[in-house]
């Protein structure tokens, strides 16, 4: 075999290794992540706070972001035919996702029926 091959064999098993167990701890880390950024959350809330300075000077604030989920499709595509929407019925989740939210950013009429909608808060970091 060529001694070249079997070189880039060995360097290739040995890099995939490495990469799996970066991906390991990355999961491991990023459950970490989540489970303080709840803490974070539910304590900034207790405290009625929307953001904090870090000590490095990065400000971490509390961002809530909406997402509808259509459950039935009928509805929503009647409700958006009656109002002039017809145009959003070939759109996928995503564009729907920033229609509704800029409606309900708006005050302005959402469907009652067929949607429906839970909000996530995360944390958000700026000054890095």
């Amino acid at each position: 075999m060529n001694i070249q091959l079997k070189s880039d064999i060995d360097s290739y098993v040995a890099l995939r290794s490495q990469r799996e167990e970066l991906d390991r701890k990355a999961k491991e880390l990023g459950k970490e992540v989540s489970k303080l950024e709840l803490k974070i959350i539910d304590q900034m809330g207790a405290l009625e706070l929307s953001s904090i300075k870090a000590t490095s000077g990065i400000m971490v604030s509390v961002t809530e972001k909406s997402y509808p989920r259509i459950t039935d499709k009928e509805k929503v595509y009647e409700w958006l035919r009656d109002r002039g929407f017809e145009a959003l019925f070939t759109v996928n989740a995503q564009t729907f996702r920033g229609f509704f939210n800029e409606r309900m950013k708006n005050g302005e009429e959402l469907p009652s029926e067929g949607v429906e909608h839970f909000t996530k808060s995360s944390l958000s970091l700026r000054g890095r």
